[in-house]
């Protein structure tokens, strides 16, 4: 029999584990997190990540972190900014984060998790730094310079993006073949087998990006914030393989290399344009968890009234990822209800339309507006402030 670790999700055999969990480690993390009364980790995570591991070498090594902390005490602003291997989820974050402030001496941690960062501010001569890394390093998470990190190379949701364009390109090539004039005659199988594998590499280099973290988090019976893009995405490859709702084949490889496209774009925007991030709002994702029933009702009802194509454009069109990531900005409350009205405004438009290109369109409207929205309020903030 096959359960699932109460730290980290994973699933195991029974005989193999520690009790409740799949290896010792989990064990003393969960322990470590409840003795410390941060039992919210676990409330408020959305998804379950990959155990983290930590670096040897450099969890050994000091002399890095005292010159990052006498580097920055040696004028002002007193701040440093690291990069944070373990991360994979805003639980992760959220306990990064509250595990800094509760140091003595801090003034300041923000976390970026699109960039695996954290901005450290404090009083010079009542923190330590190291201090702060051996206790991060204490639940799994191991602290970097930043500087000795940061390379100029592309992020692994770019090189998924780059790969399905690829895939894309190919597949509306063999799809316009007959349509330019071409015989594909005895070629006709050679080039359906093609296209299929063609949707099968998009689905598995670019779906799964989707797919996954919504199936890890179901595991735990939580709802990610992807899930609907997941069921959409399922549903899509489901017509396109079995030859249902008169979807081309190509159609699946555009569609998963719009959307990965876009979420790249909006995250790029939330990098440049987003406040820093705060203490996470638990009402937040309870709205992301309960939000997700009527949408997937409706979903059903475009379904068996409509089709195959509106369903999909339903669920694609109600994608909580803007909603998600301004859970991490503390987000006013008038603006969870804007995006809410924002993804019921989609869905009907995608059940109405049957347009995936609107649907994706939409998608990315109002990803940008959320961004150039908190880009707006957080300036708003500093110039009140100042």
């Amino acid at each position: 029999m096959r359960i699932f670790c109460k730290h980290c999700g994973t699933r195991y055999p029974d005989f193999t584990g520690h009790g409740d969990f799949c290896c010792g480690g989990c064990e003393q993390v969960y322990r470590l997190i409840r003795d410390e009364g941060l039992e919210g980790f676990y409330s408020l995570r959305d998804r379950v990540g990959e155990p983290p591991v930590l670096d040897a070498a450099d969890a050994g090594s000091s002399k890095w972190v005292a010159a990052a902390q006498t580097s920055a005490e040696a004028e002002p602003p007193v701040e440093v900014k690291l990069s944070i291997q373990g991360m994979s989820c805003m639980g992760c974050a959220w306990l990064v984060e509250r595990l800094a402030r509760g140091q003595l001496g801090v003034t300041s941690a923000r976390v970026q998790l699109e960039s695996d960062t954290v901005l450290i501010a404090w009083v010079p001569g009542a923190f330590s730094l190291l201090g702060l890394v051996h206790e991060w390093q204490r639940f799994g998470y191991t602290a970097k310079s930043y500087e000795a990190t940061a390379r100029a190379q592309l992020s692994p949701l770019a090189w998924r993006t780059v790969l399905c364009g690829l895939f894309a390109a190919n597949g509306l090539f063999l799809g316009a073949l007959p349509a330019i004039g071409f015989e594909v005659g005895t070629f006709e199988n050679l080039f359906h087998l093609l296209s299929l594998l063609i949707v099968l590499l998009s689905a598995i280099v670019g779906a799964s990006f989707f797919v996954m973290p919504a199936y890890q988090s179901l595991r735990v019976k939580r709802v990610h914030y992807d899930t609907l893009t997941a069921l959409g995405l399922m549903l899509g490859l489901l017509a396109t393989v079995l030859g249902l709702g008169e979807m081309p084949q190509w159609v699946f490889s555009v569609l998963v290399f719009t959307l990965l496209g876009a979420r790249w774009w909006h995250r790029d925007l939330w990098r440049r344009y987003a406040p820093p991030a705060g203490d996470l709002e638990p009402a937040v994702f309870s709205v992301l968890q309960v939000y997700v029933l009527p949408v997937l009702a409706l979903s059903v009802a475009a379904l068996v009234c409509t089709g195959l194509k509106p369903a999909v454009a339903v669920l694609l069109a109600s994608s909580l990822y803007p909603l998600a990531r301004g859970a991490t900005h503390q987000m006013p409350r008038w603006c969870v209800v804007l995006f809410l009205m924002l993804g019921v405004l989609g869905a009907l438009i995608g059940w109405v339309t049957a347009s995936l290109a609107l649907t994706i369109g939409w998608m990315v409207l109002t990803g940008t507006l959320s961004s150039v929205l908190f880009f707006r309020l957080s300036a708003a903030n500093r110039s009140v402030s100042h």
